[in-house]
């Protein structure tokens, strides 16, 4: 998929997001009808990059708040450098890869990521 079709589809992912949320709290629960849609999304996502491509993007939107800064509070974190654990500023994403290095953070690296799965 091209990045610019990617990106569209996960920042539009993200308004509705923020529309059904902002229904929710003002006392509007459309979960249930929204899951057709949502198996629909779902789905289409699968068919393009694997199960485990879809996780990413599920883990990058929903459980990573698409990429936007989460307070970690006063968590500290550490990567690993010449053998050696050091602390880092607390980052806003977690996803790491085997040495350390942050990966999907932002969209772009999230499409890189999931593009690059497909092409192995």
């Amino acid at each position: 998929m091209e990045y610019k079709t990617f990106e569209s589809i996960i920042l539009k992912l993200k308004k509705y997001d923020e529309k059904i949320t902002k229904l929710y709290d003002d006392g509007i629960d459309l979960i249930n009808f929204n899951d057709d849609l949502q198996k629909i999304i779902t789905n289409l996502l699968i068919e393009i990059y694997g199960k485990y491509g879809y996780e990413w993007i599920s883990w990058f939107c929903y459980d990573n708040n698409f990429g936007e800064p989460i307070d970690k509070g006063s968590i500290k974190y550490y990567r690993k450098q010449d053998d050696k654990l050091i602390e880092i500023e607390k980052p806003d994403h977690q996803a790491i890869d085997e040495k350390g290095n942050p990966i999907c953070y932002d969209i772009k690296t999230l499409w890189k990521y999931v593009e690059k799965q497909i092409n192995q």
